[in-house]
């Protein structure tokens, strides 16, 4: 069975994890292994996590399958840096 559910600001470490695990993947043998780590230590910390998922203008799921977590996204209600006509969201991590 799958399942989303809504990451607080108690799931920081949890979702720093899984942001450094998913960066790691999707740039480890295009980028130095130096490189991702420093990325992700000022991009991913806890801390930021903690700001991310404290603040109003970011949504943060887990999916869940078989009682494991499979994935996540963060989707950002930030004003687009161009003009839309009607308020928009990006998908920020998947």
């Amino acid at each position: 069975m799958t399942s989303l559910s809504t990451l607080s600001f108690s799931d920081a470490a949890l979702l720093s994890k899984l942001q450094t695990e998913t960066f790691t993947q999707a740039y480890r043998g295009v980028h130095s292994d130096d490189d991702i780590s420093l990325y992700c230590e000022r991009n991913f910390s806890v801390a930021q996590a903690s700001a991310v998922l404290g603040s109003e203008l970011f949504l943060c799921k887990s999916v869940h399958h078989s009682g494991s977590i499979a994935g996540f996204y963060t989707i950002n209600f930030q004003a687009c840096p161009i003009e839309l006509p009607e308020p928009s969201a990006e998908l920020k991590q998947i």
